[in-house]
């Protein structure tokens, strides 16, 4: 199980919402020893999410980070694409061990 980062689960969750103070959400007060903080909700636009919820929004994304820096960069992606008008043999297996080596959950 991940540790829960709320700003990015909510981010993740809610790509709509605006954090800072005087915005939907913020946060008010972090214990850095504890990682616990308090939180403003500050939106009717969705209901304050649970813990239970937020835990389940970050397990569901765990896979994507190791993910993201083992692909090939979109650069090269699209070079390839570009210049042979599909993916090659060589960048289709590159993608596809990217994703056998960091399946989704």
């Amino acid at each position: 199980m991940a540790i829960i980062n709320k700003r990015k689960a909510i981010i993740w969750k809610y790509p709509d919402l605006e954090h800072g103070e005087d915005k939907d959400y913020y946060e008010v007060n972090r214990n850095d020893d504890t990682g616990k903080s308090e939180w403003s909700w500050n939106t009717s636009k969705y209901p304050e999410p649970s813990e239970k919820e937020l835990q389940e929004w970050t397990d569901a994304q765990v896979h994507l980070a190791p993910r993201r820096i083992s692909y090939p960069s979109i650069g090269d992606q699209l070079d390839d694409l570009y210049h042979k008008g599909t993916f090659s043999t060589e960048m289709a297996a590159k993608i596809k061990k990217v994703k056998d080596d960091n399946p989704k959950g």
